[in-house]
């Protein structure tokens, strides 16, 4: 009986990037590349550039936090898991 073939990942891996989280709803939010402009569940935060740049805000008084990390995305689920803290 023939193995049945994994369906290849579509993982990709992202160094140093640029992510902020959003301390009223929990969301991790990124920007993948550039003009990718992102903003969390509740709409508080947003990022934008990827790699080329990184533009950032918030309304008033929204509690957040930014950090470069490195992170591994399932391009099919959006699914991201943080590999590593930098400087560790």
């Amino acid at each position: 009986m023939a193995k049945k073939q994994k369906k290849p990942s579509n993982k990709k891996l992202f160094k140093n990037h640029s992510s902020m989280l959003c301390k009223n709803c929990n969301t991790t939010i990124m920007s993948y590349h550039r003009h990718d402009f992102n903003h969390c569940e509740c709409g508080n935060i947003f990022i934008d550039g990827g790699t080329d740049y990184t533009r950032f805000g918030c309304t008033p008084g929204s509690a957040y936090e930014s950090f470069l990390r490195d992170w591994e995305v399932d391009m099919d689920t959006g699914e991201k898991t943080l590999l590593d803290f930098l400087g560790e």
